[in-house]
């Protein structure tokens, strides 16, 4: 059975079943917040005990306490081993390290990094290689509190940078304060003062320490890919911990997290010598080491690299290291979370002596224009390598003006907001000009051109895909009419160059994905232009719609068939509207994108607005004129068929995305639009044995509520499905508390359509689009 949930969010299983959970402390020094050693046997009594009447946490039970006592003698004994071995120089003789990445030497001694003022007893304690001093006790709660209490405490006790490099473990325990809250407000703080700590201590270690808490290495352009599959990462875990392929395979069976999977299989493992302690630099260079790993021997080199990561791990950072390696983090802090931890850290640290006398509101204020100057730089250049050193070098200030959008580097896309109909989208335009567009059923992406004349091509999810379309970097620079750098917009459709007809978007994914050769091509592209947001060094985002349209006109020719503007009208006239609607559905397109031309409206603006969805364009689909809009929905779990599907999985949970809380809510079950060869394909990618499914959920990212699948999915697809109504549900979760305090959405008759593969699992519908459909539909 799954483990019940307490009324806190936090699992509570069985004796039988339970999980081994980190000892939650009360009390902590800062030497061991920010250190790379675990406390004393004497202080972990103590702050385990005050952890059991902490009512603002995690409860911990008496097998709990038991486990971690346990746990605490097993270390001991640890280094009185580690001791005796030191000094008889034995494990010299015994030991084969020959495994281990032979890098650049490590620190072997550790300064205090924060100190009371009044202190009044130290104590030295000494272990191979390393020595320490641990400091005076705080309450612990002072980094779970107001960030600028935090930032006070810092100033007033940190006497001495560090001289060393920030521990790994100082991250890991941060993780494990953030993963005991869904709160989007305390995974904020903690991750602000987390930040606060390094630019304090450590500021070198900050670019690795945001790259890490945000379940990645590199902007996705980059190309970078750990290439760190289920086969290799449980082939680490035995030759690390020693344990059976039969053993391993019960742990993923009952756990499914690989963070779990490694944290258990290494909980009994003794070493013969004490490994170098990880830093938050080191572990953050060497999962670039294993990205990096390509041609002969990248897979030995790919598994030594991760084997050394496993060895070098302690405690919590082995749960956190496994979830980093297979790039499945789960602690809540999403794209949007960060960025708002980094504006307010940056706001703190910085003018701290102002903003300390301000009030709530004023207060308020300047996070919020923060927030807003760094969430405007990143979605313009949305890569943490300059925004974080570009914060350390200049601050806030300058920051929009040195972080502007430029080839090379893709742009989110801004978004369209959802209509029912032709009519409610006339009365929400009112008296704005606005334009009608093709909307193509392709997918869509950015072009690239730096005054190099490199031409780059990058998908919605800005990821590079030149090498996917050269036929289309040959259009692009056949239709341009200067040699200006430029970024543009469009839609690649699938077209049969003979007649000119549009494909489906199905014809478009049979394409090959690499190394196409322009004369080997068997389903061509047609680009449709549709936006010009950069054009002879000058960013044209703030330029209303209408002059960058008269731009691209002025910049391309029309080249039939492979780079066209896309198909537009300019009416307010229902009837006109109605009727080139009509066309293009017979055209083969999904509907229209209504787009405001010009105005200061912010409600609705004519301007381009990088990962926004607004009422400034407007989707009207087919799907939306009949009963029952389209979703895209996440796989995340299923039952055992039965009869002709036994073997086979069916029914299939769905889930709609809540990005404040990097949560997927469960909405309805799905058994209907699959094929027998769907279903066989499907079977075999979420296998137990895949490493994509577990039979434990991942309780942090789903609510499920009462609904609970034989077998979960990793978050890993999207579905476009339709069904015949939203209704309100006691049952599922999806959307609770957004239109019923008590009560989730759910979606009667689900049937499937399609794999969205232009969309991860983070582009899905939303719990509020959900709701805002659900509101619509009763209106």
């Amino acid at each position: 059975m799954p483990p019940k949930k307490r009324a806190n969010g936090c699992s509570q299983a069985s004796p039988k079943t339970s999980k081994r959970k980190p000892v939650i402390q009360s009390n902590f020094t800062i030497q061991e917040l920010f250190s790379r050693h675990r406390p004393t046997i004497s202080n972990s009594q103590k702050l385990v005990a005050s952890a059991k009447s902490d009512e603002d946490r995690c409860d911990i039970s008496d097998d709990d306490y038991n486990i971690a006592l346990k746990l605490q003698r097993e270390f001991d004994e640890e280094v009185a081993d580690l001791e005796d071995t030191r000094k008889t120089d034995a494990f010299n003789n015994n030991t084969d390290v020959s495994y281990l990445p032979k890098d650049e030497p490590q620190n072997e001694s550790s300064s205090t990094l924060m100190k009371e003022a009044n202190s009044t007893a130290t104590e030295n304690i000494t272990m191979p290689n390393i020595s320490y001093q641990e400091t005076y006790f705080v309450d612990k709660d002072i980094f779970e509190q107001n960030p600028l209490l935090y930032e006070e405490y810092c100033r007033q006790r940190v006497s001495i940078k560090g001289e060393s490099d920030a521990p790994y473990s100082f991250l890991a325990n941060t993780f494990v304060l953030i993963s005991m809250t869904r709160s989007r407000i305390r995974i904020v703080t903690l991750l602000t003062n987390c930040i606060l700590s390094l630019l304090h201590l450590d500021k070198e270690s900050l670019l690795s320490a945001v790259w890490l808490s945000t379940n990645d290495i590199a902007p996705s352009f980059y190309g970078k890919n750990l290439g760190v599959g289920p086969a290799m990462y449980s082939k680490a875990l035995k030759e690390v911990c020693g344990i059976s392929s039969q053993s391993l395979k019960n742990l993923w069976n009952h756990h499914g997290d690989p963070g779990d999977v490694a944290f258990e299989a290494k909980v009994s493992v003794r070493t013969l010598f004490q490994p170098q302690p990880l830093t938050i630099k080191k572990v953050y260079s060497t999962l670039l080491k294993i990205a990096d790993c390509i041609g002969n021997g990248a897979q030995n080199r790919k598994l030594e690299l991760t084997k050394f990561l496993l060895i070098s791990a302690k405690s919590e950072e082995v749960r956190y290291i496994g979830r980093s390696i297979m790039q499945n983090l789960r602690i809540g802090a999403v794209q949007n979370t960060m960025l708002t931890a980094l504006s307010k850290a940056f706001v703190i640290y910085s003018d701290y002596e102002r903003i300390v006398k301000l009030g709530t509101e004023d207060l308020q204020n300047e996070f919020q224009k923060a927030e807003e100057a760094i969430k405007q730089s990143f979605y313009q250049v949305p890569d943490y390598n300059i925004l974080v050193q570009t914060l350390l070098s200049t601050g806030l200030r300058s920051l929009t003006q040195r972080m502007s959008i430029r080839p090379g580097t893709p742009v989110k896309p801004m978004l369209g907001s959802i209509t029912k109909d032709l009519q409610e989208m006339l009365q929400k335009m009112g008296g704005h000009n606005f334009c009608c567009e093709f909307k193509y059923d392709g997918q869509r992406a950015q072009v690239h051109k730096s005054r190099s004349g490199e031409i780059k091509i990058y998908s919605r999810h800005l990821e590079e895909i030149s090498e996917r379309y050269p036929d289309v970097i040959d259009s692009c620079q056949i239709a341009q009419k200067s040699t200006a750098d430029y970024i543009i917009e469009g839609e690649l459709v699938a077209i049969d160059l003979r007649t000119g007809q549009i494909l489906d978007f199905q014809t478009l994914s049979t394409r090959e994905r690499k190394k196409v050769n322009l004369n080997e091509i068997t389903v061509h592209v047609c680009f449709f232009i549709f936006d010009l947001m950069y054009y002879e060094g000058e960013s044209l985002l703030q330029c209303p719609l209408s002059i960058r349209r008269n731009k691209i006109n002025e910049a391309f020719n029309m080249v039939p068939n492979r780079f066209q503007f896309v198909a537009s009208l300019e009416s307010k006239e229902e009837s006109v509207i109605q009727e080139f609607f009509n066309l293009a559905i017979s055209s083969k397109c999904e509907g229209l994108m209504v787009k405001v031309l010009d105005g200061i409206d912010s409600r609705l603006p004519s301007t381009y607005e990088p990962d926004k969805r607004g009422e400034g364009w407007i989707k009207v689909k087919q799907d939306y004129s009949e009963e029952f809009e389209s979703l895209d929905l996440v796989p995340i779990g299923a039952w055992y068929g039965n009869g002709r599907k036994a073997g086979w999985f069916s029914p299939i949970l769905l889930a709609v995305f809540n990005p404040e809380n990097a949560v997927y809510e469960a909405v309805c079950k799905c058994m209907s639009g699959f094929s027998d060869q769907f279903y066989k394909e499907l079977t075999d990618r979420y296998s137990l044995d895949s490493g994509n499914s577990s039979l434990e959920p991942l309780s942090s990212i789903y609510e499920v509520g009462k609904v609970q699948p034989q077998i979960f999915f990793t978050p890993k697809e999207v579905w476009e499905i339709k069904g015949a109504q939203i209704t309100s549900s006691p049952v599922y979760k999806a959307a609770i508390g957004l239109t019923d305090e008590d009560r989730g959405l759910s979606i009667r008759f689900p049937r499937f359509i399609k794999i969205r593969s232009d969309k991860g699992p983070e582009d899905a519908s939303t719990n509020t689009m959900l709701a805002e459909m659900f509101t619509k539909q009763n209106q």
